[in-house]
């Protein structure tokens, strides 16, 4: 488990898509572990990637971001909505998740409230792409379910969808009232 969650750590710091390597956590590790081991994982890379672009190299990465005026709309949204542009960012997937910790670390949000709120808004779609392995491999795994259980199982599944699409839609609609202002 330690193992699997540092590789994953050290991709989401080289830019790897995590959902592959997320579903094969539900996989192997189940629901609980899964979200677990892909929580912690996250958020290891989130306060690394801050870090690395805060202190170690903030001047490289700030002059090729000053040729992007977008990037200081959303540096000046950032410092101003605190924490709640952060979660509203990580709900909607406006930026690629990986190059967005390095971004965070760049823009004027305290490191505190920036990782404890990227920990827990990235959970929804942590639990989507778990549950997607954890059913992938109880499948494969010709356990032999009941009808029952394959429902609840459906409908937990179609559950968490819903609730993570719906946050979704919420956080670009207050992003976009956030850029209008």
């Amino acid at each position: 488990m330690v193992g699997f969650g540092l590789a994953y750590a050290v991709a989401a710091l080289l830019f790897v898509p995590g959902a592959l390597l997320t579903v094969v956590a539900g996989g192997i590790f189940g629901l609980g572990w899964g979200v677990v081991i892909v929580a912690v994982a996250t958020t290891v890379a989130d306060a690394t990637a801050f870090f690395v672009a805060r202190y170690l190299a903030r001047d490289t990465v700030d002059r090729a971001l000053s040729r992007y005026p977008r990037f200081r709309a959303l540096d000046r949204a950032i410092t101003q909505g605190g924490w709640r542009v952060v979660a509203l960012l990580r709900l909607s997937p406006t930026i690629p998740y990986s190059a967005s910790n390095y971004l965070y670390g760049l823009t004027g949000i305290p490191f505190l409230p920036y990782v404890v709120t990227s920990g827990i808004f990235t959970l929804p779609g942590i639990c989507v792409f778990v549950y997607l392995g954890f059913i992938g491999a109880e499948t494969i795994g010709g356990d032999h379910k009941t009808t029952a259980e394959w429902g609840l199982i459906t409908l937990g599944f179609a559950a968490t969808i819903l609730v993570t699409v719906y946050l979704a839609i919420l956080a670009r609609r207050e992003l976009a009232r956030t850029e209008r202002r």
